[in-house]
C-alpha cells in the first residue's frame, strides 16, 4: 500500500477560498500540485 501526505485543514480551506469564483475546477494533477499532496514513495529514501 503506498503512503500519502495529505495537506493540512488549513491549506484546504485557503485552497477553496482562492477557488471560489473560478468557472471550473483545474485538473486533480495540478490539485495535487497546488497542496503540495504527493505519495511519498514519489520521493527517494522515503517510505
Amino acid at each position: 500500500m503506498r503512503a500519502t501526505i495529505h495537506p493540512s485543514k488549513e491549506q484546504v480551506r485557503a485552497y477553496v477560498r482562492g477557488r471560489e469564483h473560478a468557472l471550473q475546477p483545474p485538473p486533480p494533477d495540478e490539485i495535487r500540485r497546488q497542496l503540495v499532496w504527493c505519495r511519498v514513495d514519489a520521493f527517494p529514501g522515503h517510505a
